[in-house]
This record gives C-alpha cells, sequence and structure tokens, in this order.
C-alpha cells in the first residue's frame, strides 16, 4: 500500500497520481485506489487512471461531473454526489418554509452544477432566488466582498444566505457582513466543503451563529479511535504524513525553527476529534477488500501471489464493484449505475453552548435511501436569539380581502385591498364587482351574499312616531266627524258649507289612514296605495276648501254689484264641481300609474355601502304631475283667500283658511327640497309621511276645531223671531244672507251683522 499527499491541487494531484501506473510501478502492483477527499484533484487523477482500468473509490469527492461513466467508468464514491446534497439543503429550507433565498456559488464545476440544481430544485418547489451570483476564484480584495455584502443586504427580505463555496470566500464574507453591523440577522447555509469546524468561524462567531452546514453521515468507530490516539511519535516517526501531524496538534515545530515551539517527542496522540470522520474512508478500503475477496472466490479461490494479482484485473474488480452488495462501517451499501454511494447526510449547526464555547452540533440527518429529512427542533439554536425559525420570503401573504399582483419573481407579490363592495377570487389574484344588491361574505371573503335590504318597519322609531300620529289623527277626525254630524243642522255648522266640510274630513280621515300603509312592508300593492292615496287624499282636502273660498269671495263680490245670487253656489253644485276636481287628480294618478306602474325595488344607493333598501319606485314625472295638481289647488286658495282677507271683522273664517293655506305652501316648500335631497328612502318615506300629519293638523286645527270649540262653549243669542237687520250705508249690505248665514249670533266663522244700523221692530 502507498500513501501520497495531493496537498489539495491539481498539478500535484496528476504527478501523485503517476505514482500509481503500471510504468512507475515500483515492484508493487496496484489494482485499486482510495480517495481523493476533493473533487478538482480526483477528477485529474480518475482521468489518468481510467486509462489503465484501475478502479478508484473516493471517499469525499462529491461533484456530478464524476457522475458521467462516459468520462469516469472505473470511478466510485462512498458518499452522494452534489446534486443529492443540493436536494437534502433544498429539503431544509422546505422544511422551515423559506421561499426567498439568496444563492451565492464558487466559480468552478462543484458551484456551477450546484447553483443549476438549486435553481431546478427551486422552480419546482416555487422557493425564489433572490440572488444568483457567481463568485470567482479570483476574488480576493476587500471591495469585492463589500460588494458581495452590499448585494446581501440590499436583499435583506432573503433572510436565507446560501453560500455554496470554498473556503475562504464564506468567511471573508461573513467578516464583511460583521463589519458592516449585521449581527444576528441572516441565517446562512454552508455547503458540505466549510463548516467542519468551529475554528472555521474563529472571528465571525456571532455572524457566522446558527449555520446550517451538511456532512455525509458517519459513524464513530472505537477500536480506531483507540488505536489511534495510542500512536506514539517514538514509533511512527518515520512516516512523514505522521510527523506532519504531530507538528499540527502539538502546535511545534520538528525542525527547530527560529522562534517556533520544539516537539516533545515522547507521549502518544491523545483525545482528538479526527477520528470522527474516518467511517468514510473505511467504507472505501473495505468495499475493496470484500470485491478482491469476491472475485477472488467466484474465479480463482486458490490463487495467491502473482497468479492472484493476473486473476484480479481493473476490468473484472470493477464489474464487481458495480454489482456487490458491500458491509460498511455504519451499514450495507452499494453503487447505483453511476457509481454513487449511498448513504446519509448529517445535518449540523455552529451552535454556542451554555458555557461560552462554540460548536457545530449535529441536529439531524437526511437519508439518501428514503430522502426523507429528520431534524430534532428542540437543539436548532437560531441567529439573533429568535425562538423559531426567521422568515425568508419575498412577500407576506396578503390579509383578507387582499389579492395579489405579481411581480417578476413567482413569490413575490404586492397585495392590493378590494373594495368595500368586491369579493376575492378563489386564487386571490384579482378581486370581482359585488352584483347590485350583494355584498362580501362575513369572514370569507371568496363569496357574496343577499344584502338584507331596510325599510321603514314597524318597531323603528319613526315608524312608532308615526303611527302614533297617525292614530292620534284618526281618533281626532272621527270624533270632529261624530261631533258636526250630531249638530249637522245647526246654524253654525250649515254656515260653513257643511258638505264641502264633510268631505275635507273624509279626507283628512284618509290622510291619516294612509300613513299606516307607509310603515308596511312595501309590496306593488302598497306601493299603488301609497301613490294613488297620497295625492287623492291631498286633493280631497283642498278641492273642497278651494271652492269654499271661491264661495265666499264670488258671493261678497257679487254682493256690490246686484242682489243676484251667484251661479254655482248651492250645495249640490259645489259636492258636484268638488267630486269634478277629486276625479281629475284620480285620472291623472290612473294614468300615470298605467304608464309606469309604482312598484316596490330595492335600492343600492352608494354601491361601495352595504346598504341595501327596500321602497316604492315612484317616477318623478308621476310624482310631480300628480303633486302639481294639489299645488295648483292650493295655490288657487291662497290667491282667493288673499282676495277675501278684507271681510268685515266679524267674519273671520277667511282669516283661518288664509292661515291653513299658508301654513301649507310653506310646509310644501321645505318638503319638496327636503325630500329629493334625501339621501335614504326611509328619510323620504317619512317626510311624505310627516306632510300629511303636518298637513292634516293644520287642517283640522285651523278649520274644524275653532267651530266645535264655538259651537260646544261659547252661548249665542237665540234668534229674534220679530227682529230684522235692515241695510243702510254698509257697502256688503246687499249680500244675500241667507246665501252665507241666518244666525245672529256671534259665532266665529259666521257673519253677526252685515250693518252697522241697530235692528228694527217689524210691524
Amino acid at each position: 500500500m502507498k500513501v501520497v499527499d495531493t496537498c489539495r491541487t491539481e498539478k500535484i494531484a496528476l504527478g501523485q497520481t503517476f505514482h500509481f501506473l503500471p510504468e512507475r510501478d515500483l515492484g508493487q502492483t496496484v489494482v485499486g485506489v482510495v480517495g481523493d477527499a476533493f473533487s478538482s484533484t480526483t477528477m485529474i487523477s480518475a482521468h489518468l487512471l481510467s486509462l489503465y482500468q484501475i478502479p478508484q473509490i473516493s471517499y469525499g469527492a462529491s461533484s456530478d461531473a464524476l457522475s458521467d461513466r462516459e468520462r469516469f467508468p472505473y470511478f466510485f464514491r462512498t458518499i452522494l454526489p452534489d446534486k443529492i446534497q443540493v436536494r437534502a439543503l433544498m429539503d431544509v429550507i422546505s422544511h422551515y418554509g423559506w421561499s426567498y433565498v439568496s444563492l451565492f456559488y464558487v466559480d468552478d464545476t462543484y458551484g456551477i452544477n450546484a447553483a443549476k440544481h438549486i435553481k431546478a430544485l427551486a422552480d419546482e418547489r416555487n422557493i425564489c432566488l433572490a440572488v444568483n451570483m457567481k463568485v470567482l476564484w479570483s476574488l480576493n480584495n476587500k471591495k469585492g466582498y463589500e460588494t458581495i455584502a452590499d448585494i446581501i443586504i440590499k436583499n435583506r427580505a432573503a433572510r436565507v444566505v446560501i453560500l455554496f463555496l470554498t473556503l475562504p470566500y464564506p468567511i471573508r464574507i461573513l467578516e464583511t457582513l460583521q463589519q458592516k453591523g449585521e449581527i444576528g440577522y441572516f441565517q446562512f447555509i454552508a455547503s458540505e466543503s466549510w463548516g467542519y469546524e468551529p475554528s472555521e468561524f474563529m472571528g465571525v462567531e456571532n455572524v457566522g451563529l446558527g449555520t446550517i452546514c451538511f456532512f455525509m453521515y458517519t459513524v464513530p468507530i472505537p477500536e480506531f479511535a483507540e488505536y489511534f490516539k495510542s500512536l506514539s511519535f517514538e514509533k511512527e516517526q518515520n512516516i512523514t504524513l505522521f510527523r506532519k501531524y504531530w507538528e499540527v496538534i502539538k502546535g511545534c515545530s520538528l525542525s527547530k525553527e527560529a522562534g517556533a515551539k520544539e516537539c516533545e517527542t515522547n507521549g502518544t496522540v491523545g483525545e482528538t476529534k479526527d477520528t470522527e470522520d474516518v467511517s468514510l474512508i473505511l467504507d472505501s478500503v473495505y468495499v475493496f477488500v470484500q470485491a478482491i475477496h469476491n472475485l477472488r472466490e467466484e474465479n480463482c479461490p486458490h490463487a495467491k501471489g502473482a497468479e492472484l494479482r493476473n486473476c484480479v484485473s481493473g476490468l473484472k474488480l470493477t464489474r464487481y464493484l458495480q454489482t456487490g452488495v458491500f458491509q460498511g462501517a455504519s451499514a450495507n451499501f452499494k453503487f447505483d449505475i453511476y457509481g454513487n454511494g449511498t448513504g446519509k447526510y448529517a445535518v449540523r449547526r455552529f451552535v454556542k453552548l451554555e458555557n461560552g464555547e462554540y460548536q457545530v452540533r449535529s441536529v439531524g440527518h437526511w437519508d439518501g435511501n428514503t430522502e426523507s429529512l429528520v431534524v430534532d427542533d428542540d437543539l436548532v439554536q437560531w441567529p439573533g436569539n429568535l425562538t423559531e425559525a426567521p422568515p425568508s420570503v419575498c412577500s407576506q401573504p396578503c390579509p383578507a380581502r387582499h389579492y395579489k399582483v405579481q411581480l417578476e419573481l413567482p413569490c413575490c407579490w404586492e397585495c392590493r385591498p378590494c373594495r368595500e363592495n368586491e369579493y376575492l377570487l378563489q386564487d386571490g389574484t384579482n378581486c370581482l364587482l359585488c352584483p347590485e344588491f350583494y355584498w362580501p361574505e362575513n369572514g370569507n371573503s371568496t363569496d357574496s351574499l343577499k344584502i338584507s335590504p331596510r325599510y321603514l318597519k314597524i318597531v323603528d322609531a319613526f315608524a312608532v312616531v308615526l303611527v302614533l300620529l297617525a292614530t292620534i289623527g284618526v281618533v281626532q277626525s272621527l270624533v270632529i266627524l261624530y261631533f258636526s254630524a250630531k249638530r249637522r243642522n245647526h246654524q253654525l255648522i250649515k254656515a260653513c258649507s257643511r258638505e264641502l266640510s264633510f268631505i275635507m274630513l273624509l279626507g283628512i280621515l284618509l290622510s291619516c289612514v294612509l300613513i299606516y300603509n307607509t310603515v308596511a312592508v312595501p309590496t306593488n300593492i302598497t306601493c299603488y296605495i301609497r301613490h294613488f292615496g297620497y295625492h287623492v287624499s291631498l286633493t280631497i282636502i283642498y278641492a273642497p276648501l278651494l271652492l269654499r273660498t271661491n264661495r265666499i269671495y264670488r258671493i261678497f263680490e257679487n254682493g256690490k254689484k246686484t242682489k243676484k245670487q251667484p251661479l254655482l253656489v248651492t250645495a249640490k253644485s259645489q259636492i258636484f264641481i268638488s267630486c269634478c276636481l277629486i276625479a281629475v287628480q284620480m285620472i291623472i294618478s290612473v294614468i300615470w300609474a298605467s304608464v309606469r306602474s309604482p312598484e316596490a325595488v330595492l335600492v343600492m344607493p352608494i354601491l361601495t355601502e352595504q346598504y341595501v333598501e327596500l321602497t316604492c319606485k315612484l317616477e318623478t314625472t308621476t310624482f310631480f304631475s300628480s303633486l302639481g295638481y294639489n299645488v295648483l289647488l292650493v295655490f288657487a286658495c291662497t290667491y282667493y283667500t288673499f282676495k277675501t282677507r278684507r271681510l268685515p271683522d266679524n267674519f273671520n273664517e277667511s282669516r283661518f283658511i288664509g292661515f291653513c293655506v299658508y301654513t301649507t305652501c310653506f310646509m310644501w316648500i321645505a318638503f319638496i327640497p327636503a325630500y329629493y335631497t334625501a339621501n335614504s328612502t326611509i328619510y323620504k318615506t317619512v317626510f311624505l309621511s310627516m306632510t300629511l300629519v303636518f298637513n292634516s293638523a293644520v287642517c283640522t286645527l285651523c278649520l274644524f276645531v275653532p267651530k266645535l270649540y264655538a259651537l260646544y262653549f261659547i252661548k249665542s243669542k237665540p234668534p229674534a223671531n220679530n227682529v230684522a237687520v235692515v241695510p243702510l250705508q254698509n257697502p256688503m249690505s246687499r249680500v244675500d244672507r241667507s246665501l252665507i248665514a241666518t244666525s245672529g249670533s256671534t259665532s266665529i266663522g259666521t257673519v253677526n251683522s252685515l250693518s252697522t244700523a241697530p235692528p228694527v221692530a217689524k210691524h
């Protein structure tokens, strides 16, 4: 057996490989080579050994390029290739839910191939690379490292940084980040080429704390450990490599250099951690031994010496290596068709112990046979003293009722809110406008539900007040109607146009009853009644009132000129004309209702508010045409009231009529703008109902209450049968009193006397 050192240099590796070739063999025949530990040097030796059909088993070279059987048909390794390491690395990233990471890789086949596999797996798993940067071999200046550090800091949302590098690049990057004050923020992931020992992190412990490292899974070999620590310098001093190792572990010099500590040559190696990974090397040796044994047993069981050497050829041995199942230091394993071994990756972390010391501690493993990750999170120590994995995502999940606006990278997006009346699509990529009268469902922003409509309900405060006022109005109207009907033949009742007064009372009663309709659930029927009843009830009030004021005006105007009775002042003619005026309103209402029928509709005043009203749809044209007719009647009443303002002081009914119509005009002037500027149909309904209430109250108080008061609480003089009124110089003396009143009482609203002359006896 011959042992050589490649010094991790390709040129030296090439020169040392010549020692194993037949032409350079010094009396020994080489049937297999174990090593090297590094991919770059192993590729040099593998090329050369393949020319001579010498099988080679590496215990550390992980480059994917070595899996190429055309280039390296005689190469094997007891470890997993880099692409499997990449899979383990990406499984760790997926395990902690990281979806946004930075990648820095070395500029050689080791780093380039790893970066290619990382990119492919990242795309499969929806993991984004914030940075995908190659670090050149020639990087050896501070400015270059500062550039890398600035890139890492600029993309600080990617807290996880993969350093698929070889020493010293990763340590120099950590040093630069430490100088910039970035301590305890970034989570680093090391490739299996660095991070073996705590000493590698010397000076950058605070930045590198929590670094995740990957190594081939090894098992301790107690027998070898005992053997190795018992080695003494006295017995092994002739071995060059042992002499160098002795200097390293003892921190001294055997060459007696100036200023160097002189080595003591007594004692043994003692306790050391250098035997922890020896199982990988032993596996390579065991495999060769078992393969040669199997070849000998099957082809030349009794051969020895030169005969055995001739029996064991490189080509035969390669076939046995490729197909055999071997007992390793930890478990059985075999090579795949690419010469790769099966095994596990140890997942380790750089941690700080309670005693203040640092350690690269195992926290789990990744099994290459089952491709499964096992991690003990209780042993994990996170940077910055975090108690859980730090987030490393480009964009946080969008809150409720927010949709994603995809950016360039698939895991990066902006969250924009849906409008109030929009619901979120199932995939969260957009918001759609809810159909009219619908609103996003509470707690589930991906659907919309129909909005419960609002309308004036009987339990609402406004409705309670309106019903109370309507009830008072109905009772009041019935009481007045009762007492007026009871004393219908009294001169005072007859003097106030009895028949027209009863019609007006009917209109007042209808207005009050109609209020009950306004607090009912809007339907097509109730809407029609509301539309028809509102206008007709007002017409029933003001059409007779117009005739009363017109009759008074014509009687007094006619009395100035003649004793003849004016036309159409009798009760029948007045009732007929009232009915005609009321019929006009009915015709107008029916025609408009036929053209644009009132109906119950849903109204959403503001599309961005969760508010829907169920209301009666009243067309503006329809409403104003019917209302305009009533306004015309009121204005006509106002005109005649104004014309009769100068009647004798003791005829004061026109003043009450004037107060009634003036108040009505003022009320409607206030009502119409308020009705059409109200932002809620409920308020419009309330305004509409209040006009009926106020209108009924004003008419009742001005036109009927004074008469009932005079009728029951003011004593009138009994009529004198032998007394007559003698007209003198009064300009009104020619008015036919029978057309107005026959009572000589002093009641309100009647003619007490149309003359200033005293009464004289009739002979």
